[in-house]
């Protein structure tokens, strides 16, 4: 009995080493090949700029689930273009401009003067960066990143930049609702369920539901909503999965998405058992 679990268990981890290798081999290939990441584009005769979410780099996970503004430029230039953090600005989570803030400029002095970024000729740079009225402080977590937030729809990113000892701006306008509709909705870990979800699509590209493995469940998860997902709302939905991979179950639930579809919270049953589990994207 003990050899039967044991080769379940080895069974389900290598199904779900092999879900992620194939997810992590898409998002490779669609980083490379497709510009559908992407939120904002802008290009002129000096730069591109080439603007994307990502997840702030951080361990702890309240953080993870935070997300910014990644920004790549290219210099279509022969001469340095020098990029001026602090004259660059973002609407904030308030629907105010704020002071851009790089990585690397530590989170105590980030009212200080920000060293600004020297592009080569020809050259392209990432960097990530977060409007400085999102950094807080509190005496019980330290220092603390909110992330980009789908509350304000239309956003303003202007960037400052500095070629041939002339500045300059870029400036480029974000519909957020726009954005986070043609964005395919991300794959998810729950806990304490540990199950790895991934999304199920219609035709129209909406998300109807999520299907995957449950680690704790040792068994398969299938849930329905009964609308198509929207984020920063409560979502209704059926499940079905089975328990111990053969034993079946059905049950009822809702749960919250945030704006950006990073954070899910869910309330639901297990025939009559009401579980509740939350849920990182990624």
């Amino acid at each position: 009995m003990v050899d039967k679990k044991v080769s379940l268990a080895v069974f389900l981890f290598g199904l779900f080493s092999a879900l992620v290798l194939a997810q992590s081999a898409t998002n490779v290939s669609s980083s490379v090949t497709s510009e559908d990441k992407y939120i904002a584009i802008f290009e002129n005769e000096d730069l591109q700029i080439l603007v994307e979410l990502q997840h702030y780099g951080s361990t702890n996970l309240i953080q993870l689930a935070q997300k910014v503004l990644k920004i790549t430029f290219v210099n279509k230039q022969e001469v340095p273009i020098k990029i001026i953090w602090d004259e660059s600005v973002f609407t904030d989570n308030n629907g105010k401009p704020a002071r851009l803030i790089k990585e690397g400029q530590r989170f105590i002095v980030s009212d200080q003067p920000q060293v600004p970024s020297i592009l080569p000729p020809g050259e392209r740079a990432s960097f990530l960066a977060v409007p400085q009225s999102h950094i807080t402080y509190s005496s019980s977590s330290g220092w603390f990143v909110t992330g980009i937030s789908g509350n304000i729809r239309k956003r303003t990113l202007m960037i400052a930049y500095e070629i041939n000892s002339v500045k300059k701006y870029a400036k480029m306008e974000i519909d957020f609702e726009t954005v986070i509709a043609s964005k395919s909705a991300p794959d998810r870990l729950t806990f304490p369920t540990l199950s790895y979800l991934s999304p199920v699509s219609n035709t129209q590209g909406e998300t109807i539901g999520y299907k995957g493995i449950s680690f704790t469940l040792l068994g398969y998860v299938s849930r329905n909503y009964y609308n198509p997902m929207k984020p920063g709302s409560w979502n209704n939905f059926w499940q079905w999965g089975t328990i111990a991979l053969f034993i079946p179950y059905i049950g009822i639930g809702t749960e919250y998405v945030n704006n950006d579809n990073s954070f899910t919270f869910s309330l639901y049953t297990i025939y009559i058992l009401p579980i509740i589990d939350f849920a990182f994207s990624f």
